[in-house]
């Protein structure tokens, strides 16, 4: 796809935003069409709410669909713009690459590093842009599908319908770690994050399944209190692998380091941040291996996590 080609493009995904927006505009609540000249901190406020299931009604489902409709709609339009200069950057450095005589080798490999990376700049607003699309194609698709029935009919979504995978935790910490070929602040946080997801996910995994087998009831559902901190977390992880203590000690030293580094602002090379992401992710895998001989210590922690009201067991 040429310049052109974008241009075209993002006129004709301009236009669309438009109709959808008058589309909705007929059909929505009055408090729901304020939201179409609220300004970017209005949506983030309706967007992000204060507590996380403050929705209740059909109303306040499709107003906060709504907002991360705009949101995600504002995005699309600037990520567009990125790419469209991008994408005119590239063209320009690439053609003084290919045409002109460098009296300097340096400077013509120079040239060739700054191409390289703007393409790969150019590929992750595309990337971006395509992950964007969706987001607005569901996002419309259920303020469309919420204003077609009656409110009496409208069922709120359950907060398990969509639960996180293994392999989403690891692939976005892959996909940051990725973008950042040398060194980076960040990618030490991306593991970070993923340790935290990943441990999570797998305990509560361990917890749901335990219980659904001793209590034989596949309706059981399990949830964490939403404060609840890191610290908690690998206390948990400790108390349940005790045998581990090596490993609990390198994935601490991985937290410690990943905080300093924000606090710091102090750039690590990639290979270190790769060598303590597959750690981390292979130590806690190799971990939840053994999990058939833990059905005591799952007791004790469950009996201790619902004592301190840091766990709550839900019969759906």
């Amino acid at each position: 796809m040429d310049l052109n080609d974008i241009c075209v493009k993002s006129d004709e995904l301009h236009d669309l935003f438009e109709s959808r927006k008058n589309e909705i505009k007929s059909m929505i609540n009055p408090t729901g069409r304020k939201l179409f000249s609220k300004d970017n901190v209005d949506l983030i406020l309706k967007a992000i709410p204060e507590e996380k299931n403050s929705a209740k009604t059909q109303t306040e489902y499709v107003n906060y669909w709504l907002a991360n409709l705009l949101i995600c709609q504002n995005i699309l339009l600037e990520l567009i713009r990125n790419l469209k200069f991008e994408y005119k950057r590239l063209i320009y450095d690439y053609e003084e690459y290919k045409n002109n005589n460098f009296t300097e080798t340096p400077s013509r490999f120079r040239i060739l590093n700054i191409c390289i990376m703007i393409q790969r700049k150019v590929y992750g607003l595309c990337q971006n842009i395509g992950s964007a699309l969706y987001d607005y194609n569901e996002l419309y698709s259920k303020i469309n599908s919420s204003l077609t029935m009656k409110e009496s009919e409208f069922v709120p979504p359950s907060e398990f319908a969509s639960p996180y995978g293994r392999f989403d935790i690891v692939r976005e910490a892959e996909d940051s770690l990725l973008m950042n070929p040398s060194k980076s602040i960040l990618g030490l946080s991306a593991t970070r994050i993923s340790m935290e997801s990943y441990v999570l996910f797998k305990i509560q995994d361990m917890i749901r399944s335990h219980l659904r087998i001793k209590k034989s009831n596949n309706k059981i559902e399990i949830k964490c209190a939403e404060d609840f901190r890191t610290k908690e977390l690998f206390d948990c992880l400790e108390e349940l692998f005790p045998e581990h203590q090596k490993e609990h000690a390198a994935l601490d030293r991985i937290y410690s380091l990943s905080s300093k580094t924000i606090h710091t602002a102090f750039a690590y090379h990639n290979y270190l941040i790769w060598g303590s992401f597959f750690f981390s992710i292979y130590a806690i895998e190799e971990m939840f291996k053994h999990v058939s001989s833990k059905e005591l210590a799952l007791d004790k922690l469950i009996s201790r996590l619902e004592s301190h009201n840091r766990l709550q067991i839900l019969n759906l």
